[in-house]
């Protein structure tokens, strides 16, 4: 099995590289969790990136976006906050990275669907950490608002990237 993916459309030319994937992760992450009066729990668009990145580029690469946009993010977030870098960077950078590999099986009519599908996973990942890897159904019920708005942030997202990448 090639790294290129399964997209069946490897073959285009991406409007950007992967470099720009990868800052654009980062950048727009630390952006939006750091403008005054705009850090709204679960709006970042590494999902979306990462599932591009997988599509474009291949597995590992949509993985680097995937883990590089949370962790990388993270660092400069946490420190400008001053909490120093926190494990759950390493969750939320395996979440990271399962965009890019559901990515790299994905194509432009399931890229929407496939951005659904990591973000849940994304969210089922990050919760069942933050409950201790137990099903705690009040951690879940506490937690399931941020994972809507995570889940229609990303759509969100992705109707955007999609606009720009898939140019007929």
């Amino acid at each position: 099995m090639s790294d290129h993916g399964h997209s069946g459309h490897s073959h285009e030319k991406p409007p950007v590289g992967i470099e720009t994937l990868f800052l654009a992760a980062i950048a727009l992450r630390i952006l939006l969790k750091s403008a005054p009066y705009f850090d709204i729990p679960s709006i970042e668009p590494v999902i979306p990136l990462a599932v591009l990145a997988g599509m474009y580029y291949g597995t590992n690469q949509g993985a680097l976006v995937g883990i590089g946009g949370y962790v990388f993010s993270n660092f400069v977030i946490d420190l400008g906050r001053g909490f120093g870098f926190g494990i759950w960077s390493l969750a939320q950078g395996l979440g990271g990275a399962i965009a890019g590999y559901l990515g790299a099986r994905a194509t432009r009519d399931t890229y929407i669907q496939t951005v659904i599908l990591a973000t849940i996973a994304f969210e089922l990942l990050i919760n069942f950490w933050g409950a201790g890897w137990n099903i705690s159904f009040g951690y879940f019920g506490a937690s399931l608002p941020y994972s809507i708005v995570h889940i229609i942030g990303n759509v969100v997202f992705a109707m955007i990237f999609a606009a720009f990448y898939f140019k007929d």
